[in-house]
């Protein structure tokens, strides 16, 4: 059983210290007493008492943590390139990065780890929610979670070492989120916009971002060994990303549920097929100097597409044809919403989407659903109810 005792000491300051010294036995292997130091600087004998009693029950309790002066800066930049880093995607690298070194070190990372507390993580996703210490702009409440996420999960990891006791992020209040309304083109946008790309080097990718639903990095990592002509299928395998140093990377999709086959419809079977002829046009055109990624959507020498100039050159086209201004990636909502107005099942627009659940898809559409559901009474109404009595 553990045991202590209290020994006073006078500072320079003519301030006292309290040397505690607690006794947990002999170690078995070598034989040695067992002691564990702890100074208290300032304070009363009955606060150093309290605290003495307090290791005395964590070591019978087998919840002591030694103290340490690991920093929260220190330990975020272990935490990164021991348990994230290595395992990780490089674009998803530059985001944990950006996180910590722009937000959580700026703002935390001169604290003790052990001596955080929660009131400070709560006063620090409220300063940066209010004002961003980068732009000094309000930070969106869903960047605030993201943060939260990672701190959150060092700090889980910072508990299962043994480096404290519980994590001080775990009970934090986080800002709530705006309900999320993606913004789409209706039926007769949509029809303008491909009749604008019609004859242009967009209309293929134009066409398979609207009538497939990818994001902007599956539609550019598009390869021709995952498109199943025979079929009417595509295999959704590879992403195309940019990191910060414009360097551009090939991954696998981040998620299982994004890797999945699509099948497409004859007016996209017949456009893949004329835009394989136009590349091995430019393979014969190139010659060796074709650099062949077996991309479908791709420079005209083979070479990868910047994703950022891609979305440049799909802004400057609907500016230059008067068209309402939206991102490359709403034409994806674009593609789930003509989906679920047409009656196709929530599950197969999930399915075809990508998405882990169902439940992400009615929720991000739930504008639609809806209107389905009012859909849906009046046809009960008609069906059933119009007809009793």
């Amino acid at each position: 059983m553990a045991s202590g005792h209290l020994r006073k000491r006078s500072l320079k300051n003519g301030k006292n210290s309290w040397q505690l010294t607690i006794e947990i036995g002999v170690d078995p292997v070598t034989g040695k007493r067992q002691r564990i130091f702890e100074t208290i600087k300032g304070g009363t004998k009955k606060e150093a008492e309290r605290r003495m009693r307090k290791i005395i029950t964590d070591i019978e309790q087998n919840e002591y943590i030694a103290p340490q002066n690991i920093t929260v800066e220190a330990f975020m930049i272990d935490w990164l390139e021991t348990y994230k880093i290595p395992y990780i995607s490089p674009k998803t690298v530059e985001q944990y990065k950006g996180q910590v070194y722009k937000y959580i070190i700026p703002l935390l990372g001169k604290k003790k780890l052990q001596s955080l507390k929660t009131i400070e993580v709560q006063k620090f996703y409220n300063e940066i929610h209010k004002a961003s210490p980068i732009s000094g702009k309000p930070l969106s409440a869903a960047t605030v979670r993201k943060i939260h996420l990672n701190l959150k999960a060092a700090l889980n990891k910072a508990v299962d070492l043994e480096l404290i006791k519980k994590n001080p992020a775990k009970t934090a209040v986080l800002p709530k989120a705006k309900r999320f309304k993606p913004h789409i083109y209706e039926g007769e946008e949509t029809r303008q916009l491909l009749e604008a790309v019609r004859g242009t080097d967009l209309e293929v990718p134009i066409n398979l971002l609207v009538g497939l639903g990818l994001r902007r990095g599956e539609l550019l990592g598009l390869r021709w060994k995952d498109v199943d002509f025979d079929n009417k299928r595509v295999h959704i395998r590879q992403n195309l990303i940019q990191l910060q140093n414009t360097k551009l990377h090939f991954k696998e999709p981040k998620t299982e549920s994004s890797i999945r086959e699509i099948a497409l419809s004859n007016t996209l079977v017949k456009l893949l097929r004329q835009q394989y002829v136009k590349i091995c046009e430019n393979k014969l055109r190139f010659g060796e100097e074709y650099k062949d990624h077996d991309l479908v959507i791709c420079k005209e020498n083979g070479e990868p597409m910047n994703p950022n100039s891609f979305s440049q050159k799909f802004r400057r086209k609907l500016k230059r044809e008067g068209l309402r201004h939206i991102r490359v990636h709403d034409l994806r909502h674009t593609n789930a919403t003509l989906m679920l107005d047409a009656g196709i099942s929530p599950k197969v627009a999930q399915e075809r989407l990508g998405h882990a659940s169902i439940a992400t898809t009615m929720d991000i559409y739930s504008h639609v659903t809806s209107s389905l559901e009012q859909e849906a009474a009046k046809k009960l109404e008609e069906s059933v109810f119009s007809k009793i009595g």
